[in-house]
């Protein structure tokens, strides 16, 4: 639960937060499991502020081209971090960066085939598939919008594929990989 503005009731003038704060929300909010509830104040008269108003389109706009994503998902394979983080629904991994430090998203392939990857937003998307991770990439430009969003399709669903993983045990920060206890022999 969090607020549109800074206030959770109404305050004459009151600026929304911007939209790359309350997408950065949403995504965190939902790679990590849960819902958000979002407050707006109405006036005394129980009308919105055209500020506000104008900013829930925008969230709504959002959420018309990326909203597969987000809505009736799960969280994961992989914990979010300060880059952004995953979610998932029957063959697809949706990996959701907020924060390039990186020049790539990183996704630990654990079984199945990678049918396709490509960036919601960007058709500069590009992948390799090194080790065991899947590393997607897509041109600067791409880079500069609020959730670079990559849909990693897979041959069989995600569940199955990532059964009995502990999504702690893939960490990534502003390095790389921080943390991976991954046995490379059972892929």
């Amino acid at each position: 639960c969090d607020k549109l503005t800074e206030y959770w009731d109404w305050k004459p003038n009151a600026q929304p937060r911007s939209l790359k704060y309350l997408i950065n929300l949403l995504v965190n909010v939902v790679t990590g499991g849960g819902n958000l509830l979002l407050s707006v104040g109405p006036d005394q008269t129980g009308k919105l502020e055209p500020s506000h108003v104008k900013r829930l389109l925008e969230m709504g706009e959002f959420m018309d081209k990326y909203g597969d994503s987000i809505y009736e998902t799960e969280a994961g394979p992989i914990v979010n971090g300060k880059w952004g983080g995953a979610t998932y629904k029957d063959n697809r991994v949706f990996l959701h960066v907020l924060d390039w430090k990186l020049d790539y998203a990183m996704l630990p392939i654990l079984g199945g085939n990678v049918t396709k990857v490509r960036a919601l937003n960007s058709d500069s998307a590009s992948y390799e598939i090194k080790d065991g991770i899947l590393y997607a990439t897509v041109d600067n430009d791409a880079k500069k919008d609020y959730d670079t969003i990559f849909e990693i399709t897979f041959d069989k669903p995600v569940k199955e594929i990532y059964e009995g993983f502990d999504p702690h045990s893939f960490v990534v920060d502003e390095q790389g990989v921080k943390d991976v206890t991954i046995n490379v022999d059972k892929l």
